[in-house]
């Protein structure tokens, strides 16, 4: 295989990946030297916020042609036991060569003559360390690792449990679920890689050249909530904390971890940032609320969340245009006092406009739901709190005027219940 290929990892613990910069100026040593190279030539770091894929430019193909040494760091809290594989072409197209052997020294340590060889037939030497040149070479198959798994592309020869070998595998690992494009297939380890625990394994073709994505697809919901409201979108008056709270969807969904950061822009491209509203961590696919948001002035906004994504779940943005919020400016519209008991009463409201404003809508909301909306009638609206229980609501009047312009006040009111007095004897 002679072409540079696309890889997409996905790793049944943590992460989201992207293609680091290279490093220059330093080997990575959680691979041995294998032929040509003295260390990996690329270096997958798993973390508990995401996944990177670094590449050392010093180090080529370890045969000199295609063949590439890939490295995996596990600096996230929880063990991985598997990474799944894919790219454009077949990264599984093997060759019977691999780390164990790759034509010329030196040979990963550990390799060794396997129990038979690719047709079958027992080996003169099983269990030999092996020269350069062997056929029938790889890594003694881990404990973990079940017998008849098929390959399409050529092995190595087979282990003493009957286990095909490639010789592409690292020394606890294995290879399974390979397509017959050879262009998708997962790498096992046994015992599952442990946090702080590193190890390498081999592909037939290099992940250079975009970046790596990392895991199943995911898709990211989010609401937004200010004032009792609760919704894609919402309409709050200046000052008033607005906060916006994401889920992660998707097939791994339910065990995702990770991050999500939200942003709040000016425009519905999403292109001019208003504010940055912080990040939260992901447990199980839910995400922590976004950092309150009290100083955006008086304008429409789009909100927007960006997940990192984990070893089992692609990173994810929500689309751009989804969570719209309106700041309205903040006025004193004429709701009447609220020391007043207004159990089972309704009043009439007239909207004082602020000066040389012309108010021609209004909605009126309770606790953050709309119970109407409408031109304004003869200069009112109406508001009922009757059939409300005893306890305290927030009514809100939002009006806008001629020009366009929302104007927000808000009050708290208390329902509660006429007493009944009894007669002096």
């Amino acid at each position: 295989m002679r072409r540079f290929m696309v890889l997409i990892v996905s790793v049944a613990a943590l992460g989201a990946a992207s293609l680091a910069p290279s490093i220059a100026d330093g080997a990575f040593p959680q691979c041995p030297a294998v032929d040509h190279d003295t260390s990996c030539q690329f270096l997958i770091t798993v973390t508990d916020k995401g996944v990177q894929v670094a590449q050392d430019p010093s180090q080529g193909p370890y045969d000199g042609e295609d063949d590439a040494l890939i490295g995996i760091q596990n600096s996230s809290s929880r063990a991985i036991s598997s990474i799944p594989l894919s790219a454009e072409n077949g990264l599984f197209g093997f060759e019977q060569d691999g780390i164990c052997s790759p034509g010329s020294a030196p040979v990963a340590p550990g390799c060794v003559v396997l129990t038979k060889n690719s047709s079958g037939n027992p080996t003169e030497h099983p269990g030999a360390a092996c020269p350069p040149e062997a056929e029938a070479c790889g890594y003694p198959p881990p404990a973990g690792e079940p017998a008849g798994v098929a390959f399409t592309s050529a092995i190595n020869g087979y282990g003493a449990g009957g286990q095909a070998v490639t010789g592409y595998e690292g020394p606890t690992s294995w290879f399974s679920g390979i397509a017959p494009t050879n262009n998708s297939g997962v790498l096992n380890f046994s015992p599952a890689l442990a946090p702080g625990a590193s190890s390498y394994f081999s592909l037939e073709s290099p992940p250079t050249g975009k970046t790596i994505t990392v895991g199943t697809p995911t898709t990211l919901a989010t609401t937004l909530s200010a004032a009792g409201q609760t919704g894609a979108s919402v309409t709050a008056a200046q000052g008033t904390p607005v906060i916006d709270t994401a889920t992660v969807g998707g097939v791994g969904a339910p065990t995702a971890s990770g991050e999500v950061s939200y942003a709040v822009y000016k425009d519905a491209k999403c292109t001019s940032l208003a504010a940055q509203a912080g990040s939260a961590a992901v447990t199980n696919g839910v995400a922590g609320p976004s950092t309150p948001q009290t100083r955006l002035a008086p304008g429409t906004y789009y909100w927007q969340a960006s997940y990192s994504g984990d070893v089992n779940n692609q990173g994810s943005v929500s689309p751009c245009g989804s969570e719209t919020l309106i700041v309205a400016h903040k006025a004193s519209l004429g709701l009447p006092s609220s020391k007043l008991c207004l159990s089972k009463r309704a009043f009439i409201v007239h909207p004082r406009a602020p000066h040389r404003v012309k108010l021609v809508h209004v909605e009126v909301l309770i606790n953050g739901k709309l119970v109407s909306s409408g031109p304004l009638n003869h200069h009112h609206t109406f508001v009922s709190l009757r059939g409300l229980p005893k306890g305290t609501f927030k009514v809100s009047l939002i009006t806008k005027s001629s020009t366009g312009t929302l104007y927000d006040d808000t009050r708290t009111f208390h329902t509660c219940v006429a007493g009944h007095h009894k007669k002096k004897k």
